[in-house]
Order: structure tokens, then C-alpha cells, then sequence
């Protein structure tokens, strides 16, 4: 039943985010190869300076939610009401830091603008109620919310392209986008549960920001070696590099999206779980074999045939991201076993841990790319992804060991 549960919301999932983020991928190559690469690395740049803020508006509240509600469901309206008032408060916060940021920060105006623009993307981020279906285990919503959010972008951004203009509009797309998925999954809540009421009830978020903070401020560090290399390349190399870089990496970002479909599957049904060892160790042997399958695969296909991808996606003038596709590709299957270890650490209340061993990763990656980039340029970008998530690995297959194997 636990293995039927996963592969089902897996399936809906998965078949879901193929029809959306392929639609999504789509908009990528066609703006990598009509705007060129200067202009694509601005969008990239600004891109993921919205990360961060995205992270700093969610502070692991969601992850926190959707694991509560697992376990819970019948607070849902309690959490939910807290929660949604809890991420307002957090985004207006996020917003006013990022244009902030954006007046300050060393770039041109027509960054700056680029920047605040996604930036807008914060206010439906508060509302999306994606974590509450996930901790029910309703995924369908989710999938079509997800769907409907990147063929409103297709549309729009290729309609701007065809019209001939100002690219600085495409931010826009993706806030539009945003709205329509959150309306949407408000509307499917609201038949189901009633009307959400926000507030901010301080008993309440004093015990839960207790377990969602480390989680916050876990995937605030995990961006730091996610998105640190493409600002430092904005940074100190300019926009084209940036652009080769990012051609490359929303590639295996990609794949990545798709891959952890499995993981948002089975998250929810390892909490759920964990005081049933022999259920608990069941759902982890499922999830490891699956897992490594997708390693193999992924790492055979994509360096054999890096360069005939990067030439059929993006064309010959970002041929310079060959090599650096290869790296990310072998760092993506290390990503792919480290979830395996981290889920069910995270699932099951030890956040503390991957808070650690993401701080101690996240300073290595940034003293990586202080040391590499001036030198090997986006190749030497690539090259600190990788050493810094085997190290990850390495750590985080300890915490396992530590916590489910005495």
C-alpha cells in the first residue's frame, strides 16, 4: 500500500511537471538562442538573486507544513491559517529587502529592473498552497496548478518574442503565472476546507518556527552552492559568461525537478512512518533502489552525449559549456544518493543535521569559488559544485548512519 501511495503521486507528479517544465524548457533554449548570451545571463542573474528571497519568504515553513499536516490532519485549518499569515509577513518582509538590494547593488539599471521585477513573484509565493496538498497527499492539485502556471509563461513569453519586444517584460510572465497557480489551488481549497483566515498566532509560531527555522535556514545555505557560482560569475566575469554557465546548469536543473518529484512523493509517507521501523526502513530501500536507477541513467546519457545536447538545444555559441555540462551532469547522481540519506533525515525531525552539514558545504563552496572562478572562469564554477557536493555526501551519509543505523 506505502509502495502504491509513493509511485502513484509520483506518476501524477511526474507526468505533471514533464508537460509543464518541458513547456518551461521550451521558453529556455528559445530565449538562450534569441536573446544571446548576454541578455540570457542577465535574466539568469536576476533569476537567482530572486532565489534567495524566495528562500528567506518560506524560512522552511513550508517543509515544516507539509510535515506537521502529514501527521495532523485534522489541525489543518489551524495550521493553515497560521502558516499563510506567517509567509505574508515573511514576503512583504523579503520584497522590501530585495528592491533594497537592488538600489545598492553594483549592476546596471536594466538589472536593477530585472531584479525587482521577479521580485514581484514574492506576493503569490505567500499564498501558494502547494505544502498543504502535499501533506495530505492530494497531489493532483499540485500537478495541474504547476501546469497551468508554466503554459500561461509559454505563452506569453513566446507571444513577447514574436511581437518583437522589450525582454524586460519576461519577469512579468513568470509573475502572472505565479498568480494563476496560486489562485487556482486557493479556489480548490476553499471547496474542500472553507475560506482561509490569515493570522499570527505567536504560541503557535513560537513552537513551530522552533522545527522550521533549521529547515529555512538549511535551504538558505544549500542556495548559497546552488546560486553562489552564477552570482559570482555575473559578478566578476560578466553576463555572456554567465549565460554559458546557466545554459548548462538549467539543464541538469531540469533533470534534477524532474528527480525530486520522487523525493516530494515520498516525503510526506516517511513522516508518517517513523514510528513503524520496519514500514520507515521499507519506504527508504524503495526510494534508494529508485534513486539509483536515475543516477545511472542520467550520468551514462548526459556526459556520452554532452556535446551533440548543448549543440541541439542551444547552438554553437554555447559550445564553451560543453565541459561544464559533463561536471554538473556527474554532480547531478551526487545529488541524486544525497537525497536518499537527507530526505528521511529530514522528514523525520533531524533538520539540525542537515543544517549542519549544509553550513559546512556552503563555506566550501563559497571559499571553492572565490579560489577557481578568477582563474578557470565558468569551468572552474563547475568543478567547486562538484567537490563541494561530495563532501555533502560524505557528511550527510554519516548523520544517517548515526541516527537510523545503531
Amino acid at each position: 500500500m506505502i509502495k502504491y501511495k509513493i509511485e502513484k503521486n509520483f506518476i501524477v507528479l511526474l507526468g505533471a511537471d514533464i508537460v509543464g517544465k518541458g513547456l518551461s524548457f521550451v521558453v529556455l533554449i528559445y530565449l538562450a538562442r534569441v536573446l544571446g548570451a548576454i541578455n540570457f545571463g542577465k535574466l539568469s542573474f536576476a533569476q537567482a538573486i530572486l532565489a534567495y528571497f524566495l528562500l528567506l519568504a518560506d524560512l522552511g515553513v513550508t517543509t515544516a507544513g507539509a510535515r506537521e499536516l502529514a501527521k495532523n490532519k485534522n489541525n489543518l485549518q489551524h495550521y493553515v491559517n497560521n502558516i499563510l499569515g506567517l509567509r505574508f509577513v515573511l514576503s512583504c518582509l523579503s520584497f522590501f529587502l530585495l528592491v533594497l538590494l537592488s538600489i545598492f547593488i553594483p549592476k546596471t539599471y536594466e538589472i536593477k529592473i530585472l531584479i525587482i521585477s521577479y521580485g514581484f513573484y514574492l506576493f503569490p509565493f505567500s499564498l501558494l498552497l502547494e505544502w498543504v496538498f502535499q501533506g495530505i497527499e492530494d497531489m493532483k492539485y499540485i500537478a495541474v496548478s504547476r501546469i497551468l502556471s508554466h503554459i500561461i509563461y509559454f505563452i506569453l513569453v513566446i507571444s513577447i518574442i514574436k511581437k518583437g519586444l522589450n525582454f524586460s517584460l519576461i519577469p512579468w510572465f513568470w509573475v502572472i503565472g505565479g498568480i494563476a497557480a496560486t489562485i487556482f489551488l486557493m479556489l480548490i481549497f476553499n471547496s474542500q476546507f472553507g475560506v482561509p483566515k490569515l493570522c499570527v498566532g505567536v504560541a503557535f509560531l513560537r513552537k513551530f518556527l522552533h522545527s522550521a527555522i533549521p529547515i529555512g535556514a538549511s535551504n538558505m545555505l544549500s542556495q548559497v552552492y546552488y546560486n553562489m557560482d552564477t552570482l559570482m560569475l555575473g559578478f566578476m566575469k560578466g553576463s555572456a559568461v554567465v549565460g554559458w554557465y546557466n545554459a548548462a546548469y538549467q539543464v541538469v536543473l531540469g533533470v534534477l525537478g524532474l528527480s525530486l518529484w520522487l523525493t516530494y512523493a515520498t516525503f510526506p509517507v516517511l513522516s508518517d512512518t517513523y514510528n513503524d521501523k520496519d514500514r520507515f526502513e521499507s519506504v527508504c530501500s524503495h526510494y534508494c533502489r529508485n534513486q539509483v536507477i536515475l543516477v545511472c541513467l542520467v550520468i551514462a546519457v548526459g556526459t556520452i552525449f554532452a556535446k551533440h545536447i548543448i549543440l541541439l538545444l542551444f547552438g554553437t555559441e554555447y559550445l564553451r559549456a560543453v565541459f561544464v555540462f559533463r561536471i554538473l551532469v556527474i554532480t547531478l547522481g551526487i545529488i541524486l544518493i544525497n537525497n536518499v540519506f537527507s530526505t528521511p533525515l529530514l522528514a523525520t525531525k533531524f533538520e539540525k543535521d542537515i543544517l549542519i552539514n549544509t553550513a559546512c558545504v556552503a563555506i566550501l563552496n563559497m571559499g571553492l569559488n572565490f579560489l577557481l572562478i578568477p582563474k578557470f572562469s565558468l569551468e572552474g564554477a563547475s568543478i567547486a559544485t562538484f567537490l563541494s557536493e561530495s563532501v555533502s555526501l560524505g557528511i550527510v551519509i554519516l548523520f544517517y548512519k548515526k541516527r537510523f543505523r545503531q
